[in-house]
């Protein structure tokens, strides 16, 4: 095969139009944003989730399906300990909805004696909550207990000031939200 001068230069002129119009496409749809992953993993009666915190932090969430058991962790990039500890119990919080659902008259279910749940993490972008001193962080917490159909959304009460200064904060995870997606499992 013969090399002609004539195709290279018309090769070297779409390999640069190729170029051009890829650069030209990132720069129009802003494809330099970063992408964000999370994780979640279950062995048993144990479920584990990580989520942002904020650009460069995240936490980890372990649920403990026999107690209801719900704790999150935020490590700390300088000490590498974990400096926020947050827990609440999914088994009370989902209690309290369903009382609040019978007073209500809506449909009445009874907590399950032996729930069943699912966990993931979702990304969220919410300014800081006004008079509550705290922040809501950039990922919310989804657990759904499948014999009720109910899906409650968790959040860190997030203070990115004390994440900062290195102050140890514990509490409690906050319920943002919930609502009933399903039936109950009959």
């Amino acid at each position: 095969m013969k090399w002609d001068w004539k195709s290279g230069i018309i090769t070297v002129l779409m390999l640069l139009m190729i170029g051009v119009g890829l650069r030209l496409g990132d720069y129009l749809l802003g494809s330099s944003q970063p992408i964000h992953a999370t994780a979640t993993d279950r062995l048993d009666n144990r479920i584990m989730a990580t989520g942002n915190i904020m650009d460069g932090l995240e936490a980890v969430y372990l649920l403990e399906q026999n107690t209801g058991r719900l704790t999150a962790g935020i490590l700390q990039r300088e000490s590498q300990a974990f400096q926020g500890l947050y827990e609440t119990n999914v088994n009370t919080e989902l209690a309290k909805i369903l009382q609040m659902a019978q007073t209500e008259g809506q449909n009445p279910v009874i907590m399950p004696q032996n729930p069943k749940f699912t966990m993931v993490t979702g990304q969220l972008s919410v300014p800081r909550t006004s008079g509550t001193g705290w922040q809501v962080p950039q990922s919310v917490l989804y657990v759904h207990e499948l014999n009720t159909g109910y899906v409650m959304v968790f959040i860190v009460p997030w203070v990115q000031e004390e994440w900062r200064g290195g102050q140890s904060r514990t509490g409690p995870l906050v319920l943002w939200s919930y609502q009933q997606f399903c039936r109950p499992v009959q």
